[in-house]
């Protein structure tokens, strides 16, 4: 598993003066130059640019829409991204793209599941995930949280359930001290990305929007 530390997703929306190639190459270099111990890189081209600029691990995924428009994180295990250079591959496990994809995508892989609810853990982790991270946290139907903050009642109860598997904590990670929370409580690593890759955010919140 990937040692314990901070990952940052290095990921550009498609409006975004960074959504190239290059410009991950440099957030993942910047990246593992500031002590990061992994990058979490969407898109095979983009994966296989940074293989080759850094030394620590890469989580890929892709990313596609279920039916209700909502971000299906790699909802199949393609030859592209197997052999892309990721070490790590990311996937939904919620349970909404089918347990047997789920399995499919585990078989010979280190499969991190990416979940929303504490009632997923089980059957994500019995269908082969290595690890679970909370990136789906808020992002699904019936998962009223605080948008504001990390749900941090979900990585507390992920670890006392399962105190085996590595938790990664994921989502609205903005401040020095949240970070910090989430490893005291006992996450395996935290997922920073918005709040570095999202420059015109962090803009818009010292301004006070």
């Amino acid at each position: 598993m990937i040692q314990k530390g901070l990952i940052i997703s290095c990921q550009a929306e498609a409006n975004s003066a960074f959504n190239n190639p290059h410009s991950i190459v440099n957030f993942a270099k910047e990246a593992e130059r500031g002590g990061a111990v992994g990058v979490r890189i969407k898109g095979i081209s983009n994966i296989k640019s940074v293989y080759n600029e850094i030394s620590i691990p890469i989580i890929g995924l892709t990313k596609t829409h279920f039916s209700d428009g909502s971000v299906w994180i790699t909802p199949k295990l393609t030859d592209g991204l197997k052999h892309s250079g990721t070490r790590y591959i990311a996937t939904d496990a919620t349970g909404r793209g089918g347990y047997d994809n789920l399995k499919s995508i585990c078989k010979n892989n280190n499969v991190i599941g990416d979940i929303s609810d504490i009632s997923q853990a089980k059957k994500a982790l019995e269908s082969g995930c290595i690890a679970l991270a909370t990136s789906l946290s808020g992002y699904t139907p019936n998962c009223n949280v605080d948008m504001d903050s990390p749900n941090f009642k979900l990585i507390e109860d992920l670890i006392k359930e399962y105190p085996q598997t590595p938790i990664i904590a994921e989502g609205r990670f903005w401040e020095r001290d949240q970070v910090k929370r989430a490893f005291d409580i006992g996450a395996h690593n935290v997922v920073v990305g918005t709040a570095i890759t999202r420059p015109h955010l962090t803009v818009m919140r010292l301004r006070g929007y």
